[in-house]
């Protein structure tokens, strides 16, 4: 059970350490005196600079994945609640879902260094993003069959629980901004919403299934 524990505080360590990384590095970026961000005086917005980071936590997942499928004896210590034996049965399985997370890391990634004095111009921005997250959706239903059953039970929780924070966090911030008691949301902000939103219905379904140990 301890070895369980110390596994599981190593895999959420490192994603806590990715989104701690990629929220600086987004400041950095804004800050330094190259000019990243084209445009006079042009910084990124905090919006901005939350959406990196939490698309640096999708792609440290996608890397720790691969790597962990790619090596079990590592994945064995680096990822939470498989052993050896899960990550050689179900490699195509493991590297799918390291393929998504990376794809859907990158779309968003890229959505927020577009726009308007940014260094990616907006259409072109609009453009991989769609491309990246379709890509992402069709690689994710070409994973779905080789899911067992109870891997398909925690899928479905996950996006039920998804729906029902949505609801709480759009909806909830949306009667407050209509009220004028809060800024409305604005696009990246409600992208970076859904991702997240997503990430913590998984993580939670997982648990709540015993698929993901703390």
């Amino acid at each position: 059970m301890a070895q369980s524990k110390s596994k599981g505080w190593t895999f959420f360590g490192l994603v806590a350490a990715s989104a701690v990384a990629g929220y600086f590095l987004g400041k950095a970026l804004g800050r330094s005196e190259i000019d990243v961000w084209i445009g006079a005086g042009s910084t990124p917005s905090q919006s901005a600079v939350v959406a990196m980071a939490v698309a640096g936590i999708y792609v440290l997942i996608g890397v720790l994945i691969a790597i962990g499928t790619l090596s079990p004896k590592a994945g064995a210590i680096i990822l939470n609640g498989v052993n050896e034996d899960d990550l050689r049965d179900s490699r195509g399985l493991y590297l799918n879902q390291a393929a998504v997370a990376i794809l859907f890391g990158a779309a968003l990634a890229i959505l927020a260094l577009s726009g308007d004095s940014a260094p990616i111009a907006a259409s072109t921005g609009a453009l991989v993003f769609c491309g990246l997250t379709v890509a992402g959706l069709a690689l994710y239903a070409v994973g779905l069959p080789m899911l067992d059953e109870f891997m398909k039970l925690a899928t479905l929780e996950a996006v039920a629980i998804s729906y029902g924070l949505l609801i709480v966090v759009i909806c909830g911030w949306a009667a407050l901004a209509h009220s004028s008691l809060v800024a409305a949301p604005g696009m990246i902000e409600l992208v970076t919403i859904f991702w997240v939103v997503s990430l913590v219905a998984s993580f939670w379904a997982g648990a709540r299934r015993g698929l993901i140990e703390a």
